[in-house]
């Protein structure tokens, strides 16, 4: 599990027959370094909750399954919000350009 910016324990979310809805998950672990949570779950430590490009390789390799498919969140993305399209400060810009060409983690 992830800690979020104010110090509260990530919910894991899920999307069912009744819509969207987020439950806490008891664990052993809270870390935010997800090379670390992607190794331990690698060795079978655990579940991993996380972006699917992130792990695909595995899955693809057969080294880690889905669980729990038919309860994935299927969300829209990431998003960049910004006051104004017309005056966008420079830095703003390269980095948005950035993402764009670089699409980090498949997205």
């Amino acid at each position: 599990n992830g800690r979020l910016g104010d110090g509260r324990i990530y919910q894991w979310e899920f999307e069912g027959p009744d819509g969207e809805f987020s439950i806490p998950v008891p664990t052993q672990f809270v870390m935010n370094d997800r090379p670390t949570m992607l190794a331990m779950t690698l060795a079978g430590t655990g579940l991993m909750y996380c972006v699917e490009p992130v792990f695909a390789p595995y899955l693809k390799s057969g080294e880690l399954q889905i669980v729990l498919e038919e309860w994935a969140a299927r969300g829209e993305g990431y998003q960049i919000y910004y006051s104004s399209r017309r005056q966008v400060p420079l830095g703003l810009r390269l980095l948005i350009d950035l993402i764009r060409e670089v699409r980090p983690l498949g997205l």
